[in-house]
């Protein structure tokens, strides 16, 4: 039995992931205090729940609440779980050591997805606590797979992880935003530019994913000597593109740990 605390988006996109990947939905049980955002899973076979006795019966248990409301969840669920059960946390900024603070006999794994988990293309952080297991971290991975691609790494480079592929997609659409107020500068409608974006990106993303070869090489490919794209590769490089994307994914990773309490 696997239980989820929390039905926020990636709460939801987790149970949705497990069900897609064939997980039976009576192996599944949600606990949510908002009512309304069970009523989408009561039809679907799943166990559901408003109170913490929900979780009785899970191996894992998935905490999938916001960071503010974590401590006072585990302090919940520790009356209710069963000797032999585990937890993965996916709330950002919460270390193992705490979550172990407060159930100090439970194997621990914590996890850092990504939003394309909506659409079961996340990238998954994973570190194991104290106690988890070989065999329990093999599970946990099996867990999250079902969202998208896990990568075990340790705790301390959770950080640099969440200013990549945490922060990575906002970046994206960052740049999706910039293209297409660009294309319709050029005279092109929002309709036009938004479907040239959304294609161009999903199609470039698609190949990088799929080449044997690496991003740099790929552009390098696309980048004719004197044509359009080195005119404005020309233009990145003059403005110090390169230089601001390691700042800013150096911020984004100083902002991770301050929000820890590490600095």
């Amino acid at each position: 039995m696997i239980g989820v605390v929390g039905v926020g988006a990636m709460g939801a996109a987790l149970v949705e992931g497990l069900l897609a990947a064939g997980h039976s939905p009576d192996t599944i049980c949600l606990v949510e205090q908002d009512q309304t955002k069970l009523e989408s899973f009561g039809d679907r076979g799943v166990h559901i729940s408003t109170e913490m006795e929900g979780i009785r019966a899970a191996d894992w248990v998935i905490v999938a609440v916001k960071p503010h409301a974590v401590a006072e969840v585990l302090r919940s669920m520790a009356v209710q779980l069963k000797p032999t059960a585990a937890v993965i946390s996916i709330a950002a900024g919460i270390d193992t050591r705490l979550i172990e603070a407060e159930l100090p006999s439970v194997s621990v794994v914590r996890a850092m997805p990504n939003t394309p988990a909506l659409v079961g293309q996340a990238m998954i952080g994973v570190a194991p606590g104290r106690l988890a297991t070989p065999e329990q971290l093999r599970e946990a991975c099996d867990i999250l797979g079902a969202v998208g691609q896990v990568a075990v790494i340790g705790e301390a480079d959770l950080d640099a992880l969440t200013a990549v592929s945490g922060s990575g997609p906002a970046y994206l659409f960052y740049l999706a935003e910039a293209l297409v107020e660009a294309a319709q500068e050029q005279g092109l409608s929002a309709d036009l530019a938004d479907q040239l974006v959304r294609q161009t990106l999903r199609g470039a993303g698609l190949l990088l994913a799929t080449s044997d070869v690496d991003a740099a090489e790929l552009r390098r490919r696309v980048t004719s000597k004197g044509g359009t794209t080195q005119a404005a590769i020309e233009v990145f490089d003059s403005g110090g593109m390169k230089a601001t994307i390691r700042r800013a994914v150096h911020a984004a990773t100083e902002r991770s740990r301050q929000l820890r309490g590490d600095s």
